[in-house]
């Protein structure tokens, strides 16, 4: 598991992944949503979508929006390496 500071190294590898990248797409494209919504709308298994989402929250590309079920994503973590 990688800290609460990943490196661009870091973050580059882990936006390598389709999925993932196909998660950020559908949050930029549609905003926040919660993760069933992920789920179903990119036709993941519930374990795939669980790992990946986890994997973006830890890397700060990804969070959860304060007081809710809903997943946002986080674009100042992305911008650099865009």
């Amino acid at each position: 598991m990688i800290g609460k500071n990943p490196t661009l190294i870091q973050i580059k590898e882990t936006l390598n992944n389709p999925i993932k990248q196909r998660i950020i797409k559908r949050l930029k494209a549609k905003g926040r949503t919660n993760f069933e919504n992920i789920i179903k709308d990119l036709s993941l298994s519930t374990k795939a979508g669980v790992i990946h989402i986890i994997e973006l929250n830890n890397m700060g590309i990804i969070s959860y929006v304060k007081n809710s079920s809903l997943i946002e994503l986080n674009e100042e973590q992305i911008e650099p390496i865009s």
